[in-house]
């Protein structure tokens, strides 16, 4: 199991406060790796790691319920797996990142400029989302990485999901639904969970629209 944190220890190594970690202990989040016969708490490594998929989640908007779900997934002993970055040194971290040390440190100390000025001119942060600053070890690196989604813009489509050729003209018999006829939305994916209701309600009306053809 490692190192095991008391309560004050996981709160500073986190950079999450008591109200906070009880309110994630209460909603299910997260529980503690073990409890001492008088009852105090104690956090381990895994916990730390789970803590920063969990406010990483939070940040993207996820509702409780979501996070609740995705944490205690059957997928998520490998998420966590994949935390093992951790070191008591930014030099050290950035040796296991594979990734040059000053760079590293570059990149942190721009970090806590704009936690303590409420103003990030590289990545325009929300100013309440600027909290902690990153001072103290232990550091822990969580790898993120691009995936595809699917494709944004689509097909042309008629207000029957017919497809439009390149020629203006709808092309007889071809019906887009889904990813392949977001058209109206343009470039951006904008509403969470946009891609799900129009998947149902475009392949109900695409349907329609192919029965209706070959009628």
């Amino acid at each position: 199991m490692g190192r095991l944190y008391k309560p004050n220890e996981f709160y500073e190594a986190t950079g999450v406060s008591r109200e906070t970690l009880r309110h994630y202990v209460e909603k299910g989040l997260l529980y503690p790796a073990e409890t001492t016969e008088k009852g105090y708490a104690l956090y381990g490594e895994r916990e730390v790691m789970q803590m920063m998929l969990l406010r990483y989640y939070r940040s993207c908007n996820m509702t409780v319920e979501e996070v609740r779900d995705l944490l205690w997934s059957k997928d998520m002993p490998d998420q966590i797996q994949e935390l093992d970055r951790a070191a008591e040194s930014l030099e050290e971290l950035a040796s296991q990142m594979g990734v040059d040390a000053t760079v590293l440190k570059n990149e942190v100390d721009k970090y806590n400029r704009a936690v303590e000025t409420k103003v990030d001119p590289e990545y325009d942060r929300d100013p309440a989302s600027l909290v902690y600053p990153i001072e103290k070890g232990p550091f822990y690196a969580l790898e993120t990485r691009i995936r595809n989604l699917g494709t944004y813009g689509g097909l042309v489509t008629d207000e029957t999901l017919a497809v439009y050729g390149e020629d203006g003209r709808v092309i007889p018999g071809l019906y887009a639904a889904g990813f392949d006829a977001l058209e109206w939305i343009g470039t951006s994916y904008f509403v969470d969970t946009t891609t799900l209701g129009w998947m149902t309600a475009s392949g109900y009306m695409a349907g329609n629209s192919v029965v209706e053809y070959v009628k």
